[in-house]
């Protein structure tokens, strides 16, 4: 997985709206050490890495409690329950801002789903194996959605690479389902896909 540079007015904090209204959905969590957004999906979106980091914490306290740690493994243990738990705030303290954002993420959200829906085979052509793989293939990686010049701004602040105002499919689906689960809505693509 390449990773991709986060544009340099991306402040890449919390999802916030800049001055020209766009939307910032990687986090601080999601950059590597030069910047880089260093995740294909921003870490809240991944509901299991929330849970494993609570199965972390409970398994932790849990020995700590039973006295599984002895001398130096206790501090040990000590200082991954302190990380596990600063992690884990961190991943919770991000959802709810998304409040002040949610007609500007319903609006991306659904200028993206006018795109995505037709560049997906029908119900009917997958159920007839009417579906041609090379096109398949090349819908998935080369630019094929338009956008708008907001919504081009969106996506480029999300370290997708823009391409004459077009992106890839791939690229709009993942965009679309960051802003449905910034909403609370499913993310299932499946949804986009017309009869």
């Amino acid at each position: 997985m390449a990773t991709k540079e986060v544009p340099d007015k991306a402040d890449a904090v919390t999802a916030v709206e800049n001055e020209e209204g766009s939307i910032q959905f990687f986090t601080e969590m999601d950059l590597d050490p030069k910047g880089r957004i260093k995740n294909t999906y921003p870490v809240y979106f991944e509901r299991n890495q929330e849970q494993d980091i609570k199965e972390e914490i409970r398994r932790i306290e849990t020995g700590i409690e039973n006295r599984y740690y002895t001398g130096a493994t206790m501090g040990e243990a000590m200082e991954r329950l302190k990380k596990a738990k600063e992690s884990l705030d961190r991943i919770q303290a991000i959802r709810p801002q998304f409040e002040k954002q949610k007609d500007s993420i319903s609006k991306f959200v659904k200028e993206l789903a006018t795109e995505i829906s037709p560049a997906m085979y029908r119900r009917k052509e997958l159920a007839k194996n009417l579906v041609d793989a090379h096109e398949e293939a090349k819908k998935m990686v080369e630019p094929v959605i338009r956008l708008t010049p907001w919504s081009a701004k969106v996506a480029h602040d999300n370290g997708i690479r823009v391409t004459d105002g077009k992106i890839s499919r791939d690229d709009a689906t993942r965009l679309w389902q960051m802003g449905r689960e910034a909403l609370g809505e499913s993310r299932n693509v499946e949804f986009l896909r017309r009869d």
